[in-house]
C-alpha cells in the first residue's frame, strides 16, 4: 500500500474513532468484571503483615515500608483488559480507502494496536499506581482493630475515583476517564499516520516520489 492511500485509510479509521460512543460501553464492560473480581477477594487477603501486603496477593497490592510499588496487579488488569476491549474494536472498521488487500489491513491494525496498548499501559499506570498513591500509602497505614474493611474500603474508593464505571451522565471523574481512553486510540492512529507520512517524505528524498 501507497504511503498515501495509507494516510487515506487511516484518516477514516480515525474519523471512525473519534466519532463513536462505544468507549463508555467498553469501559462499563471491562470495569464491572473487575468490580466483580475485587468483590471475590476475601476480607483475610487485606490484613497487613509486619513488613508489607502479603505477598500471595494475587489482586491488589500496596506499597510496602521500602515504598516498592506492590499495586502493579491493579494496573496490571486494567491494561490487560483495556488492551483487550480496545483491539477488539480496532479490529474491524467498517469501511476503507481503496481496496487494500487482507496483509494490508492486517498490518495498519497491528501497528495501531501495538501503539495503543503502549499508551493503555501508561494510562492504567498512572490512574492505579501515580495519582492514588497517597491513598495507597493511608491504606497501608491502618493498624488495630477494624484495619483490615478499612484497608479494603480505602482500596475499594481507588478504583471508584480513578476508574469510575461509565453508569452516571455528566460525571466529572467518569468523563475524565473516557476521554483518556479515547485519547490513547487517537493519539496511537495520530502516530500511525506520523509514520506514514515519513515514509512517504522519505520515499520522495531518495527520488521515488519524483516524476520522469
Amino acid at each position: 500500500m501507497e504511503a498515501d492511500d495509507r494516510g487515506s485509510a487511516l484518516d477514516l479509521i480515525q474519523a471512525e474513532a473519534g466519532a463513536t460512543d462505544e468507549y463508555a460501553a467498553i469501559a462499563s464492560d471491562i470495569l464491572e468484571e473487575i468490580r466483580e473480581r475485587f468483590n471475590l477477594v476475601p476480607y483475610g487477603r487485606f490484613e497487613r503483615t509486619t513488613t508489607a501486603w502479603p505477598r500471595h496477593m494475587d489482586f491488589v497490592h500496596g506499597p510496602n515500608l521500602r515504598g516498592r510499588a506492590k499495586n502493579r496487579h491493579a494496573f496490571n488488569n486494567l491494561r490487560n483488559s483495556l488492551s483487550v476491549a480496545i483491539s477488539r474494536f480496532l479490529e474491524n472498521p467498517t469501511s476503507w480507502d481503496g481496496e487494500p488487500t487482507g496483509e494490508q489491513k492486517r498490518d495498519i491494525i497491528d501497528q495501531i494496536k501495538a501503539t495503543a496498548t503502549q499508551n493503555l499501559k501508561q494510562l492504567s499506570r498512572r490512574r492505579l499506581r501515580q495519582q492514588p498513591q497517597p491513598q495507597w500509602q493511608t491504606a497501608y497505614g491502618y493498624r488495630g482493630t477494624g484495619s483490615t474493611r478499612d484497608r479494603r474500603d480505602t482500596v475499594e474508593a481507588i478504583y471508584a475515583r480513578w476508574v469510575p464505571i461509565p453508569s452516571s451522565i455528566g460525571n466529572p471523574d467518569t468523563q475524565e476517564f473516557l476521554n483518556e481512553v479515547k485519547t490513547a486510540v487517537l493519539n496511537a492512529i495520530e502516530d500511525t499516520r506520523r509514520e506514514a507520512v515519513e515514509q512517504r517524505s522519505t520515499k520522495k528524498l531518495n527520488g521515488g516520489g519524483c516524476p520522469h
